[in-house]
């Protein structure tokens, strides 16, 4: 397994809120490399997120992130993500990159 290794100037901050698609924020990828993005749920509220294209929309029944807690997924292709909380807010970190 190949550590996390973020891109250059690749992390995206994204306020979260009960309402979808008001959340939603462009990745800052660099290049199709990198594929991977760390999580970071910076606030005390579980959020769950969804990634896709400009037209993405989270949805209580997506990825769930709890609060706190720091993920690496793959994402493939997608360019933005959208994140939605059951209540409450939150914030999300994204740092586009490769490895786990």
């Amino acid at each position: 397994m190949t550590p996390f290794k973020p891109a250059d100037a690749s992390t995206s901050f994204m306020p979260v809120s009960t309402t979808a698609a008001t959340n939603r924020t462009a990745l800052k990828r660099s290049g199709n490399e990198n594929t991977h993005v760390r999580l970071f749920n910076a606030g005390n509220t579980l959020v769950f997120l969804r990634f896709g294209d400009v037209t993405v929309s989270a949805s209580a029944s997506d990825f769930p992130l709890p609060a706190g807690a720091v993920e690496v997924i793959d994402i493939g292709a997608c360019s933005h993500m959208d994140a939605v909380t059951a209540s409450g807010s939150s914030s999300v970190y994204a740092t586009c990159g490769k490895g786990l």
